[in-house]
């Protein structure tokens, strides 16, 4: 287990007295101390993040998500904030279904991952000014890093000799959700030479 330095366990100390409310639970990683919000409280916990005097995390550096179609909030999103004054990194993670509400108006930087996480998960940030396409064409249909995506898309192309073009039809794999194999096929090889 990672030991928290003097910093990390004030801020611990400062959140869970202060915002008890917001916090569902707080885990201690390798990348440092990660708080799991409630939803609800979001953007609250976020500004005190930003505005609070032994906080000062004025930096967003990154925004990512994750997806769990088999869970009832769907998404997982995991903020990573910097503090320059007290050189600290702090992760913040909240499950959201649907959409959550932006914290454009907090950090302005996370505009563009936002955007990012849109494009490629569907998860739209309510309030957001400028939610469009980022990564994918205009006219692309659903998001590519979603479970429920299909791996080939959803249209073939080929070339149909009778036309003498390209021609784009719908794809006819019916898949529900990605089945992964963890097992190598190189060493479903080997079991096969060995018998």
């Amino acid at each position: 287990m990672m030991m928290l330095d003097g910093c990390a366990l004030r801020v611990l100390s400062i959140a869970c007295k202060q915002f008890s409310n917001c916090i569902k639970g707080v885990v201690v990683r390798e990348g440092g101390l990660v708080f799991q919000l409630r939803v609800e409280f979001f953007l609250l916990f976020l500004t005190a993040l930003r505005k609070h005097c032994w906080f000062q995390l004025y930096q967003l550096v990154d925004l990512t998500c994750q997806d769990y179609p088999d869970r009832c909030n769907r998404y997982w999103l995991v903020y990573l904030f910097l503090s320059h004054r007290f050189n600290f990194r702090l992760i913040v993670e909240v499950s959201v279904n649907e959409f959550i509400l932006t914290c454009i108006s907090i950090f302005p930087a996370v505009g563009w991952a936002e955007r990012e996480v849109w494009d490629l998960f569907g998860l739209r940030f309510v309030g957001h000014p400028d939610l469009r396409r980022l990564l994918t064409d205009y006219g692309f249909d659903g998001y590519p890093l979603r479970k429920d995506f299909p791996v080939v898309g959803f249209l073939e192309v080929r070339y149909d000799e009778q036309v003498k073009r390209l021609v784009f039809e719908p794809t006819e794999l019916v898949q529900h959700y990605r089945q992964f194999s963890f097992v190598a096929p190189w060493l479903e090889l080997i079991r096969v030479n060995n018998n």
